[in-house]
């Protein structure tokens, strides 16, 4: 009994040994020591973020209540609520919500379909797999200034599209001339990054286990079966990530509007951050701008919030939605 208690005793006493150690003024020292060093490090993102990111975010907060213009004003007037009431009654503004919604309700499924079914194509191995998947990948690393150009002029009225619709033997195409056609254009040019979609799609496939797909073979199972009842249900949480990433960059849509139609013709393809580069460079109203900019975010932050609250339908693997 003695030889057992000593044996008890001896993991407490070097637990009581290890508590002393921690305690010690040396290691108490070395430890700030180390902690001093780790915020040094972390100082120039921890600086690049109040300076670049938090602080002109409160800054705009702050502006928005005023009738503060760029260049113009040298205090702020404080103009309460003004701003946020008045932006309904800029007709360029409440056109540019109903244009954004539009481009968004359209373009999210689109994309996001487009993407799916060009990963679901790929995904099974054949000849030039691997070349394909390079090839539809390529837009993606193309600058965006850059790709938006090559798509304007492929639409141009003297571009590619419209040659080969003339040898057809039809009439060209003016893809900007309209309204609806300008519509039009801007959703086929929000395939042209489905590449990036793409391969977020295949590294959802590669993580369904074959084992689903070998039972649902023995039972009988075809392709369309297998689709829906394995493939789509085991990619939900994917489908949720690509739904939340589209809705925002789509709301957020700027520059391909910006270079491919510029708003026009008439503003109709005028978007929310579109007019808000408006007031804000080329009107210099920074407070309207920033109230436009912060009714955009309250838009954008309900509409995540809707799809968070909505998610039951997302399925995790060994855990809830």
């Amino acid at each position: 009994m003695r030889a057992n208690h000593s044996k008890a005793a001896a993991p407490d006493n070097g637990a009581a040994a290890l508590r002393q150690r921690l305690r010690s003024p040396e290691r108490r020292r070395a430890d700030r020591r180390r902690t001093a060093a780790g915020y040094v490090f972390l100082s120039p993102v921890i600086l690049g973020i109040l300076l670049f990111t938090l602080g002109p975010i409160l800054y705009s907060l702050v502006v928005s209540f005023t009738d503060y213009v760029f260049l113009q004003d040298a205090t702020f007037t404080w103009n309460n609520f003004a701003n946020y009431t008045g932006m309904f009654r800029i007709p360029t503004f409440t056109k540019s919500i109903g244009f954004t919604f539009k481009y968004a309700f359209v373009s999210v499924p689109v994309s996001m379909c487009a993407s799916f079914f060009l990963a679901f194509a790929l995904n099974k191995p054949f000849v030039g797999m691997k070349f394909f998947r390079a090839v539809f990948y390529l837009p993606v690393i193309i600058p965006v200034v850059a790709s938006t150009i090559i798509f304007k002029d492929m639409f141009a009225q003297m571009g590619i599209i419209n040659e080969l619709i003339y040898r057809l033997g039809f009439d060209q195409i003016d893809f900007f001339g309209t309204g609806d056609r300008a519509f039009l254009t801007l959703i086929i040019y929000s395939l042209w990054g489905a590449g990036g979609s793409m391969l977020l799609w295949l590294a959802a496939f590669n993580g369904v286990s074959p084992a689903y797909y070998e039972s649902a073979e023995i039972d009988g199972a075809n392709g369309f079966v297998k689709l829906f009842r394995i493939t789509l249900p085991m990619v939900t949480p994917m489908i949720f990530y690509n739904l939340v990433t589209s809705i925002i960059f789509s709301m957020q849509a700027f520059t391909q509007v910006y270079m491919l139609t510029n708003g026009g013709p008439t503003e109709d393809t005028m978007t929310m951050v579109f007019t808000i580069y408006n007031y804000g460079i080329k009107y210099r109203e920074i407070g309207q701008a920033s109230s436009m900019a912060w009714f955009l975010f309250v838009i954008i932050f309900g509409m995540t919030m809707v799809v968070f609250r909505t998610n039951k339908w997302v399925y995790y693997e060994g855990g809830d939605a």
